[in-house]
């Protein structure tokens, strides 16, 4: 599984069939995205709860979005493949 080094920081063991985001400090987060799966911040967004930060390789072949709290606390809730930017729009 894509996650199975982030697993190891997950501040509390959830069965996966949970399907529950995996969360650590966010310097932790971009450190493992950064140094174990190549992937930078591609993407950034406020929201009212905080930020939502997608991260790619260089060339997009595989992505992770990670919505970060205003505590710190960075939460892995989605990864694929293929990021593909569109343009900024009108």
């Amino acid at each position: 599984m894509r996650f199975a080094a982030i697993a190891l920081l997950a501040l509390a063991a959830t069965p996966a069939a949970a399907q529950q985001p995996l969360c650590a400090s966010v310097d932790r987060v971009a450190e493992l995205l950064r140094d174990d799966h190549n992937e930078r911040p591609v993407s950034i967004g406020d929201t009212r709860a905080g930020q939502v930060v997608v991260f790619a390789k260089p060339d997009g072949a595989t992505w992770t979005i990670v919505v970060i709290a205003p505590s710190g606390a960075a939460c892995i809730v989605a990864d694929g493949q293929r990021w593909r930017a569109t343009g900024r729009g009108a």
